[in-house]
């Protein structure tokens, strides 16, 4: 029970330098009176610290629901703030209604609207039981972190789940450092669904080059999985704007989804007797640099879990995944073949290419494209890729193709002609298209076969 007057949910806390002093910060939503409470100790150091924590006056973007203009929709669970520190700066991120808002503390100065269609409820629906749709709360359902561009400018970016339209998606979204421009690039969307598809998102910038300070930007989520389970998730933003030509940041349909799992298990909520109840809500990421290995936790009320409400899951959990850093090159490209006949029309197909290789120190090799077309029930191509991880995060590309021709579409047929090419893709570059033609060469033969790649690396 509450003895002095307040109820504190939603935690978060940072730790701002300037110079040698560092100064800790810890938020909150003070439930009782409908408000943010952000309190400060301006010097952390010493043990014990010499000071005591204060609550700040300056322009943290207090939220209330008693008519000011900074008014919300505070209630006594429904919402949460994120801080973090740069530098001397505190930014604080926070949803009041549907808008997520952002403030920078150390410059005293207002809140920014980055995106006005947050999902106001943090409740996720899953099928149990049978019952049909039972709600569990979970996380602030939005996240942000600072980190540097494709272009080597510093900027912050953010990941949500945002309802419009009667529909509820992930959208991620990015700001120049003095808040004047912020953008949601359509393609930073997962797609939508009638109902929440994922949640608990959160992001993180990893520094990969320390002399230019570029690095990663990775957002994880859990994903509904079915009506009953989940499953974490994760994915990279690239700005298209700043790298044109990048095709590892998104898809026709939004981001590109690649699954935690295996070996991680699917998630599912814990039964309960009632409509709604608890998953958990609280959840983050971090970059360890030396393994280079991306760790996301959260709480689940995934085993063990005899009875949950809509406040809380016993047993609740601590879950966590780790992501390795991997270093990968996008293959597009297209084959184009012809099975000539002597007798009657030409027999011609096309096939489309886009897939990827993926390694790392633990993964040096990824041999697992291969495919084989055929044309006319008689020319087969052979196309098989091999990458291998080399100095520098670059990585050797390995093409070995061939023509074969005979009855059916075996690969089993006779080698007619054949060619191999290896290239060396540098991290961060795109390669010269590949080009190779195969022909079958002989009295009244003409089966060809034009093979174009398209060789791009990213992290």
């Amino acid at each position: 029970e509450k003895t002095k007057g307040h109820f504190y949910d939603g935690t978060a806390v940072a730790i701002t330098r300037s110079g040698s002093t560092f100064s800790g910060f810890a938020g909150f939503i003070d439930t009782d009176i409908g408000k943010e409470a952000v309190w400060k100790m301006a010097d952390v150091t010493g043990a014990p610290p010499a000071q005591q924590f204060v609550q700040e006056a300056l322009k943290t973007g207090t939220m209330g629901n008693n008519g000011v203009p900074d008014s919300g929709d505070v209630g006594p669970i429904d919402t949460h703030l994120r801080l973090i520190a740069d530098g001397a700066d505190l930014w604080k991120m926070s949803r009041d209604g549907t808008d997520l808002k952002v403030n920078i503390h150390g410059q005293n100065r207002a809140f920014k609207v980055v995106a006005p269609n947050a999902h106001a409820a943090f409740s996720v629906p899953f099928g149990m039981d049978g019952a049909g749709d039972k709600w569990v709360r979970t996380g602030p359902q939005f996240a942000f972190d600072i980190g540097v561009n494709e272009n080597g400018q510093k900027e912050m970016r953010f990941v949500y789940v945002a309802f419009e339209s009667g529909l509820w998606f992930m959208q991620a979204g990015f700001c120049t450092m003095d808040l004047s421009d912020c953008q949601r690039p359509v393609e930073w969307r997962l797609p939508a669904f009638a109902s929440p598809g994922e949640f608990h998102p959160a992001i993180k910038f990893a520094k990969t080059d320390n002399a230019t300070g570029k690095g990663v930007w990775r957002i994880t989520y859990l994903g509904v999985t079915s009506g009953t389970t989940a499953a974490p998730f994760w994915s990279d933003l690239v700005r298209r704007d700043l790298v044109p030509t990048t095709t590892t940041n998104s898809t026709k349909d939004g981001l590109v989804v690649n699954s935690i799992l295996p070996p991680m298990a699917t998630l599912v909520p814990c039964p309960t007797t009632t409509t709604d109840g608890y998953w958990g809500d609280y959840d983050g990421m971090a970059y360890d640099s030396t393994s280079q290995t991306f760790g996301r936790a959260f709480s689940d009320s995934t085993l063990g879990c005899v009875t949950r409400d809509f406040f809380n899951a016993l047993n609740i959990h601590v879950s966590a995944a780790e992501i390795p850093l991997r270093t990968k090159v996008k293959i597009t490209g297209t084959i184009d073949t012809t099975d000539q006949e002597n007798i009657g029309s030409n027999e011609t197909s096309h096939q489309d290419i886009n897939d990827s290789c993926s390694v790392d120190a633990d993964h040096p090799v990824d041999n697992h494209f291969s495919m084989h077309p055929c044309t006319g029930d008689e020319v087969v191509i052979i196309l098989q890729i091999s990458c291998t991880l080399a100095p520098n995060d670059a990585v050797n590309v390995h093409i070995h193709s061939q023509l074969l021709e005979g009855d059916g579409c075996g690969t089993d047929q006779e080698v007619e002609d054949t060619e191999n090419q290896d290239r060396t893709v540098e991290s961060g570059e795109i390669e010269p298209q590949v080009a190779i033609n195969l022909t079958h060469e002989c009295v009244n033969c003409g089966d060809h076969s034009e093979i174009r790649l398209n060789l791009a690396s990213s992290f």
